[in-house]
C-alpha cells in the first residue's frame, strides 16, 4: 500500500525534533489496513474540552501552530504534502 510506504519513509528520517508522530507498524486483515502510531499525551479535542470549548489562550494557539508548522516544514523538505489537516 502506498500510504504505508510513505509513512515508513517518514519514520526512516530523523523526526525527533519535528513534531511528527512515531509510526510503529502496519498490518492488514481481510477488510482493513491498520497503522499503529505512538499514543500522544492528549488530542486537540481533549485540549478544547479542558477549556470548555471556549477561547484558547494565545500561548496555546501559538504552541500548536508552531508544532504544526515545524512538522509541515519537515514534510516539505522530504517532498511530502500533507493533504488532511484539520
Amino acid at each position: 500500500m502506498q500510504e504505508i510506504k510513505r509513512v515508513a519513509a517518514i519514520e526512516r528520517e530523523n523526526v525527533d525534533d519535528c513534531n511528527i508522530v512515531r509510526f510503529y507498524e502496519a498490518f492488514i486483515d481481510q477488510r482493513h489496513c491498520y497503522l499503529v502510531f505512538e499514543e500522544l499525551e492528549k488530542t486537540l479535542y481533549q485540549l478544547q474540552m479542558e477549556h470548555e470549548f471556549g477561547k484558547m489562550a494565545i500561548r496555546d494557539i501559538r504552541t500548536i501552530t508552531f508544532q504544526m508548522l515545524t512538522a509541515l516544514v519537515k514534510l516539505e523538505d522530504m517532498g511530502i504534502v500533507h493533504t488532511d489537516l484539520k
